[in-house]
């Protein structure tokens, strides 16, 4: 007869987990939908059930309050501590990011990210989650720029999201900041006409962090490094970022602004300097657009002037001339020869569908499931620390009651003669 040999470490940590799948999948048989978002106990690694650690928050109390009562949810950051360099804990990753996502109780608005979008969606893969749908989850990646490690669906698969699908999404995102403070939250990710990318944060009050974020979500897009290939190259998120609205918005270029003159057609500025004088009449060498250096001020004050032909002759013989570009055939804009130009449409925010969207009305479902469980489970623990609760109080009132007794005096004995 022949001896079994012994299971491998690996082959232990394996059968653990397909255990607790097995008994997991026996309580929730027949609760829709539960398999796919809930994790089962011992399969996520030692992360609680809540690994934020959150339900005695004010904040998220009232934000599960308004996810199982209300027809719409704004995001909001949660404070997180599953680490964002970590590979672990997937279904506890997507449920934090359920509960901090935008939800609409109709399934309007932007499209969330789906959790199972990859090339393959192969099907029946439980180790590590499941999909809401039932497929294999999206792979995650960890990435780390300028100070900022965040955790978020791999750019590979936002890239061919936003190219196949739809071309603006909400993508799920957690990331330690500079301060060290942890955070859930999404990031909104729109594919621009010229082939690149604009992300912003969802939740508006998050300041400097979000810009952060948002940043190094958008440079891990675009395959650039702020110290390097950024716009700053300064190595700062922050910098990179103004840097990167200020070049995008000289790229869009200006309008022609006209004004009252015998001689001068309108004037335009650019963010980087320049301001362009036009004028109704070109010269024999059909030359009508005349570039100076010039700041925003010095284009008001022509704008602004009685006389703005003067005020224009006057800019033209005392300021050094500027490299720009006349008017776009396409959108009639002027703009900057230092940077290439896009016409606005090419930059504008894409259209977000109308109507409902399945991974909206999923995910939201899910969000409103996972509320009511915890604030379940946050009403069954109340109840059971009640009793000691009013045991301790009890205990401490009479403590106090003593403490307040006014001190006799002793009694001594008499000397008995």
């Amino acid at each position: 007869m022949t001896q079994k040999k012994p299971m491998t470490e690996a082959q232990l940590r394996q059968q653990k987990n397909r255990n607790a799948v097995g008994e997991y999948q026996e309580k929730t048989q027949g609760v829709p939908g539960a398999g796919a978002f809930l994790a089962p106990a011992g399969a996520g690694g030692p992360v609680p059930d809540d690994p934020a650690g959150l339900d005695d928050l004010d904040a998220r109390a009232e934000r599960l309050a308004a996810l199982t009562a209300q027809g719409y949810v704004p995001a909001q950051a949660l404070p997180s501590r599953i680490d964002p360099r970590r590979v672990e804990h997937v279904a506890q990753w997507w449920e934090e990011e359920f509960l901090a996502a935008p939800n609409r109780e109709d399934g309007s608005g932007v499209p969330a990210f789906p959790d199972d979008y990859t090339p393959s969606r192969r099907r029946g893969h439980a180790h590590g989650g499941r999909s809401l749908d039932g497929n294999r989850r999206g792979h995650r990646m960890g990435y780390q720029i300028g100070g900022v490690a965040f955790r978020m669906p791999s750019k590979t698969s936002v890239r061919a999201y936003l190219a196949e699908q739809d071309p603006v999404v909400t993508v799920p995102v957690s990331w330690e900041d500079v301060d060290g403070k942890t955070r859930a939250g999404h990031v909104l990710v729109e594919r621009l006409g010229t082939g690149g990318y604009r992300v912003t944060p969802v939740e508006k009050d998050l300041g400097d962090a979000g810009i952060r974020v948002a940043e190094a979500v958008n440079s891990e897009l675009e395959g650039r490094r702020p110290a390097f290939g950024g716009y700053a190259k300064t190595g700062n998120l922050l910098a990179d970022a103004k840097a990167r609205m200020m070049a995008e918005a000289t790229a869009r270029g200006s309008a022609l602004i006209p004004v009252r003159s015998t001689w001068v057609k309108g004037v335009t500025a650019t963010p980087d300097g320049g301001v362009a004088i036009v004028t109704k009449k070109p010269t024999k060498a059909g030359v009508d657009t005349y570039w100076r250096e010039g700041t925003i001020e010095d284009f008001q004050a022509i704008v602004s002037a009685q006389a703005p032909g003067a005020v224009a002759t006057h800019l033209l013989r005392n300021h050094p001339a500027f490299d720009g570009v006349g008017a776009c055939e396409r959108c009639g804009r002027y703009r900057s020869a230092k940077v290439p130009h896009h016409c606005p449409d090419t930059l504008a925010t894409p259209k977000v569908p109308e109507g409902p969207k399945e991974t909206n009305l999923a995910q939201g479902r899910v969000a409103r499931e996972i509320a009511r469980r915890k604030q379940a489970r946050a009403a069954r623990a109340k109840e059971q620390i009640a009793p000691i609760v009013a045991a301790a109080a009890q205990a401490a009132a009479a403590a106090q009651t003593d403490t307040q007794r006014p001190n006799r005096p002793r009694r001594v004995p008499r000397r008995q003669t």
